[in-house]
């Protein structure tokens, strides 16, 4: 089981970022939480060239306790984000435990982000987000203090996860369409969700 899934969209120098500085930090800070390694899913760096992307990501979300979703409005705009929070919106329907946790990462507009999340304690670091930012520079500390406090309340929900109550994201059809047709779209068509007016003139995106 992974403790947390990382769902971004790829762009851009936004993969730079996230291993330079938010995901050793939280990897650090997560662990002293847990008192053990912390298991966070990273498509870069858990996906392998030649896999399934797609089909290996679903099965992936269905073994991870959370996510922390790193919204942009990229990412409102990508199919694949799209899909992945969706598969973890049924997933937390059905948990008492708060398991989604988002973090803003640029500047928008608050209506863009999804209305259910927006009422979900999110972090906002917007300026924090510069990839060539110093190790010690004040936006690295400041970076720094706001994961270790985004760790704690992970730390929480994890500890308070029986991940063997955790009931399945969706139909395994999901996974099936996916690995069989390869196209984020077909897997949208399953999810009720999305909207097509949401959906329309949005090209199936690199994640």
């Amino acid at each position: 089981m992974w403790d947390v899934f990382l769902s971004y969209k790829r762009s851009g120098e936004w993969p730079t970022w996230i291993k330079r500085h938010f995901l050793r930090l939280l990897e650090h800070h997560l662990s002293d939480e847990l008192g053990r390694d912390a298991k966070i899913f990273f498509d870069e760096h858990c996906v392998g060239p030649g896999d399934e992307l797609d089909s290996e990501i679903l099965e992936q979300i269905e073994k991870s306790l959370t996510v922390v979703i790193l919204w942009s409005r990229q990412y409102k705009f990508s199919v694949w984000c799209q899909t992945e929070l969706e598969l973890f919106l049924a997933k937390a329907e059905s948990s008492n435990t708060n398991t989604i946790f988002p973090v803003v990462v640029h500047d928008g507009k608050d209506e863009e982000i999804d209305e259910r999340i927006r009422s979900i304690r999110r972090l906002e670091i917007t300026g924090l987000t510069n990839p060539r930012m110093q190790e010690f520079s004040d936006e690295a500390v400041s970076l720094a203090n706001e994961i270790k406090q985004l760790a704690a309340s992970i730390g929480k929900a994890v500890e308070a996860i029986d991940e063997f109550d955790l009931p399945p994201i969706a139909d395994r059809e999901i996974s099936i369409i996916a690995a069989r047709e390869g196209t984020p779209s077909q897997v949208l068509q399953r999810l009720p969700r999305l909207s097509d007016d949401e959906s329309q003139d949005v090209e199936d995106p690199d994640y």
